[in-house]
């Protein structure tokens, strides 16, 4: 997925984030983090918000404007998310 539709859905979220409720990945609770300044490269990043992939694992995270861990999986399932949220199916 390019970086330019990962922030499209990003966006889509950040107005409707209930929709992180349908993401069928790993169970999440919202988790304070430290924003990801070591380990985590941002793929995209709109008001606050990024989705973020882990340098040593390749598990990536959506980190809400408070850098709270809003949800994570692999990189794949987050990104087939992220596409059904583009395509207004999620």
């Amino acid at each position: 997925m390019e970086q330019k539709d990962i922030l499209v859905a990003l966006e889509i979220l950040i107005k409707t984030p209930d929709l992180i409720a349908q993401l069928p990945l790993l169970p999440n609770s919202n988790f304070p983090t430290l924003g990801g300044n070591f380990f985590w490269n941002t793929l995209a990043q709109s008001n606050g918000w990024r989705v973020q992939r882990n340098n040593i694992t390749g598990h990536c995270r959506i980190l809400d404007n408070e850098n709270v861990r809003r949800a994570w999986g692999g990189e794949k399932a987050i990104m087939e998310f992220l596409g059904k949220v583009l395509n207004g199916i999620a």
